[in-house]
């Protein structure tokens, strides 16, 4: 798979990201010309994915700038390789046949020339500044004098090579000798972020009563969904939740920025792929989830969801002809909060038989009064016609 500009496809639900997450990303090589943010890049990629981070240069000097052979670098690196999985930090081309024999995604960080020589020099700077250890335990630190006025500067390399590392990537995206490897290319900061976000899968969810606290200048009707909306409709905590959902009105949608201004709102557009919802971008028919985070170091912790009205009905997104009056849609719970009711909660969750949603199907079927139960019987009808195996308990 060559992906040059990077455009991933990632599933619709969040099952389907771990599912990504665990078969497709385990081995990573992030490469680039000196300057282009591998290590910061490398670091954070390997909190997401919750998995082992090996900078390169850490493994090859050893204390006082020492060089070592090839043999022992060889033999360090591939004991550092022996893991299930890890974010590999670097370039070190002799390696290859090392490092990427059983390499899954090779990612590039191919930035402009001069932003990477701005970077080069700020690094440089601020090391050669503090004397910050390189490496610990090996007292190797950046110094003025070898950093910009030395045949050795890092700088220096990287204005003459930098041509050269393009080139030198640009063969290996063609080359069948790596046809094995999902190669992905990045190449500005929007790229980078654009696919961290779809890497992030990493949730710390608000509880309800953290929620009412966020939202508490958010003006406009809101209502808790998803399992949560079940638990609180039963009067008691069920089951472990992994997020939060809530709904809005597609119309109200602006008065999420107002209130979440300083927080990071993603929107999946298309459906399945993250990407930053800007200021006072409509989000139209179609498109309905929001993923809500305080910064881009931070788990999510509120997943948005919009509806539709007419006529004062809610509108089920699969099948508008299915549709209640907005009224009955939002409840009250025993508690005192709107909550999405749970006849509409659960024809949501009736796509899947995940294990959760059975439950939240189990625990709410006796809570339910007769109209509740009719009306989820009919409009699964209507979706699934008599297939749906839930009908026959309803």
């Amino acid at each position: 798979m060559r992906l040059d500009t990077f455009r991933l496809r990632i599933g619709n639900q969040k099952d389907r990201y771990h599912k990504m997450k665990n078969n497709v990303l385990k081995k990573i090589n992030v490469v680039g010309t000196s300057g282009s943010g591998k290590s910061t890049f490398s670091k954070r990629l390997s909190q997401i994915l919750k998995i082992s981070y090996v900078e390169m240069d850490k493994v090859f000097w050893g204390p006082n700038w020492y060089w070592p052979t090839d043999e022992d670098f060889f033999g360090k690196l591939q004991n550092e390789l022996r893991q299930d999985s890890w974010v590999l930090d670097g370039n070190y081309t002799r390696t290859i046949p090392i490092k990427w024999e059983k390499v899954d995604t090779v990612i590039w960080l191919d930035y402009p020339f001069l932003t990477t020589l701005f970077r080069a020099i700020r690094r440089a700077f601020l090391r050669s500044l503090t004397q910050e250890e390189l490496w610990e335990g090996t007292g190797n630190r950046e110094s003025f004098s070898k950093s910009f006025f030395s045949k050795d500067s890092i700088i220096l390399w990287m204005i003459k090579t930098h041509k050269q590392v393009c080139k030198k990537y640009e063969s290996y995206l063609v080359d069948p000798k790596f046809s094995h490897i999902n190669f992905i290319r990045l190449r500005n900061d929007r790229d980078v972020e654009f696919f961290l976000a779809n890497q992030n899968f990493n949730w710390q969810p608000l509880s309800p009563v953290e929620l009412a606290t966020t939202l508490k200048n958010l003006k406009t009707q809101w209502s808790i969904a998803g399992g949560w909306a079940i638990d609180l409709f039963i009067g008691r905590q069920t089951r472990k939740h992994e997020d939060i959902d809530i709904i809005i009105k597609r119309e109200d949608q602006f008065e999420i920025q107002k209130v979440l201004k300083n927080w990071e709102l993603w929107v999946a557009d298309p459906p399945g792929t993250l990407k930053p919802w800007k200021k006072s971008e409509f989000i139209g028919k179609g498109l309905q989830d929001i993923w809500c985070r305080r910064s881009k170091n931070d788990p999510w912790q509120i997943q948005i969801m919009l509806y539709d009205v007419e006529n004062g009905d809610w509108l089920f997104k699969r099948d508008e002809s299915i549709r209640k009056k907005l009224l009955d849609v939002l409840i009250t719970s025993k508690e005192g909060q709107l909550i999405l009711a749970p006849e509409v909660q659960l024809l949501y969750k009736s796509k899947s038989f995940r294990d959760k949603d059975m439950l939240d199907f189990e625990n709410t079927l006796t809570a339910l009064n007769t109209a509740q139960k009719r009306w989820l019987k009919d409009a699964l009808i209507k979706v699934y016609g008599d297939k749906h195996e839930w009908i026959k308990r309803l």
